[in-house]
């Protein structure tokens, strides 16, 4: 340690270089005999930024996606360090949203307008300054894919063979999302108890691939 005397005022500076709780107190010598103040003074030397992930889920069904097609979304943090005393959420460097209360839970966000990929950050920040911090992308996507063409058909022994050339999806280079998969609704007739027809509409989700197909049998 160093120590600088200036009238009634002590400085004293310290090298600490690893973290953790330090105690002191202050002893006084005249001349003639030592005392130690009563009073114990103590502070906390903190270097290491709290620890931060976060889920983005679609508002309405609680699923985490990587692409929406609704402006608002909620971010659900997961980890959070004990000391996290402040989040922040980001888009780029845009502030969404503050919190110094913890428990930190479900913030529902407003994506910016205009489709493609936005960044997503949440900073947490500890009572000693420290910062961690966490990104995920999210492509916001609003523009239907192309329709799915070339449709095929083809039957025997009760089943009936749907396939399609695969669809792609529209919109500018960095926009797109991708298709995932169809829905395919069709009508099934059959005869009831009374002897007259009735219609059932069916729909089933297939995914993408290569060569997508349904067989109805």
């Amino acid at each position: 340690t160093n120590s600088q005397s200036d009238a009634d005022e002590i400085f004293v500076t310290a090298n600490l270089t690893k973290e953790g709780i330090y105690r002191w107190y202050v002893e006084v010598n005249d001349g003639y005999r030592t005392v130690r103040s009563q009073n114990y003074y103590s502070f906390e030397r903190d270097i290491t930024a709290p620890e931060i992930s976060f889920k983005i889920l679609a508002v309405n069904n609680d699923k985490e996606i990587i692409a929406t097609n609704s402006q608002e979304v909620l971010v659900r943090p997961v980890t959070v360090s004990p000391d996290t005393k402040e989040i922040r959420i980001m888009e780029g460097e845009r502030l969404l949203y503050t919190s110094n209360n913890p428990p930190f839970t479900d913030v529902k966000i407003k994506l910016s307008g205009g489709e493609g990929k936005k960044n997503i950050t949440v900073n947490a920040t500890d009572e000693a300054g420290n910062i961690g911090s966490s990104s995920k992308d999210i492509i916001y996507d609003h523009t239907p894919p192309h329709a799915p063409s070339n449709l095929r058909l083809t039957g025997g022994r009760n089943q009936l063979r749907i396939e399609w050339d695969p669809a792609e999806d529209a919109g500018e280079s960095g926009v797109r999302s991708g298709v995932c998969g169809y829905l395919l609704s069709y009508t099934r007739q059959h005869v009831n108890s009374e002897g007259k027809i009735e219609s059932i509409l069916e729909e089933k989700l297939v995914e993408q691939s290569d060569l997508p197909a349904y067989v109805i049998s």
